[in-house]
């Protein structure tokens, strides 16, 4: 909450100025990860001892590394974007700044999948294929009138479908996806004996050890239902389901908004689409459990709402003033 607060009261123009910033962050974090890769496992120097490859950086989760590494890929097309729009506009050739951000997305695209998520890889290569002509790198107008621009299109799309194909191959995604939609189901039916105010925030673990089948009567337990929405269904019951329900339509109408939009700006468009994205893999992990991806996913929809104006306009359109007042 202070993350989202605080972006509303920064206004648009600061905010834009953090943009880059929480790409650094996602880049630094992907190269501590792959230091930490090249040490031996009971190295001192690895955050996490027991956590495979490390691939993480400081995410103990490597799903959650890709969930990352998907948000900074798309903040770099937006500021990738800006970049080529302003370029366009004053007649100049492309500053080293869009060749470093078209750098940085293809670099964050690849690097998902060294995390091993299928989630991850399937929402990273999806997302990509629509935040190229969403914020404007790809003009559809330009693909109709231009051969070119057409012989482009053509050629991301196959390499997207090869890069779809190969995820699913690579990955044993029937497996991994049935476990998940077995938990979550679980997780839902379970829930319902705890309606209607759900067995209470976080008490998970325990509470569905206790009312689960007996397929999930194991060794280990389990510490997540891998799914955010049906989690907190049985967590906070219908509640939960409510301020959901009004969290996603405020989402949906900040995009409306910007697909109304006669000149959208690039960079909010990939912060609505990282929401979007983190939102989608919510569906089969648990990234907005883990405090970094949260307070990363609260800012940047502080930023998507106060652009739209859809809280507190004047901030939008006096930012500076707006922060220095707070």
């Amino acid at each position: 909450m202070a993350c989202f607060w605080g972006a509303l009261a920064l206004g648009g123009m600061l905010n834009r100025r953090l943009v880059p910033l929480l790409l650094g962050l996602v880049l630094i974090n992907l190269a501590f990860g792959l230091f930490q890769v090249g040490l031996p496992p009971n190295s001192a120097m690895r955050l996490y001892i027991d956590n495979g490859s490390g691939i993480g950086g400081v995410l103990v989760n490597a799903n959650h590394q890709g969930t990352a590494l998907i948000v900074g890929m798309l903040l770099a097309v937006g500021l990738w974007a800006d970049e080529y729009k302003r370029a366009r506009e004053s007649r100049r050739q492309q500053a080293p700044k869009a060749v470093g951000y078209a750098a940085a997305a293809l670099i964050c695209l690849v690097a998902v999948t060294l995390t091993g998520s299928s989630g991850a890889m399937v929402i990273a290569i999806l997302a990509f294929a629509i935040a190229v002509p969403a914020t404007g790198l790809l003009s559809i107008r330009r693909i109709r009138s231009s051969g070119r621009g057409m012989a482009v299109a053509m050629t991301m799309a196959v390499l997207l479908g090869l890069g779809l194909f190969s995820a699913q191959g690579w990955v044993n995604m029937g497996q991994t996806d049935a476990m998940r939609y077995e938990l979550a189901h679980e997780a839902v039916t379970s829930g319902m004996r705890h309606a209607p105010f759900g067995s209470g925030a976080g008490t998970f673990v325990d509470s569905f050890a206790q009312s689960s089948s007996p397929l999930f009567e194991h060794g280990g337990y389990v510490n997540h239902a891998h799914n955010e929405f049906a989690q907190w269904w049985f967590e906070a019951g219908w509640p939960a389901v409510l301020l959901m329900i009004v969290v996603l339509g405020i989402v949906a109408l900040c995009g409306w908004k910007l697909l109304r939009s006669r000149r959208p700006d690039p960079v909010v468009v990939a912060c609505w689409l990282a929401v979007v994205a983190i939102l989608v893999h919510s569906w089969v992990d648990f990234p907005l459990r883990t405090l970094s991806l949260m307070s990363l996913a609260a800012f940047i929809c502080g930023v998507v709402v106060t652009a739209v104006g859809m809280l507190n306009p004047s901030v939008t359109r006096h930012g500076p003033s707006a922060f220095r007042r707070a």
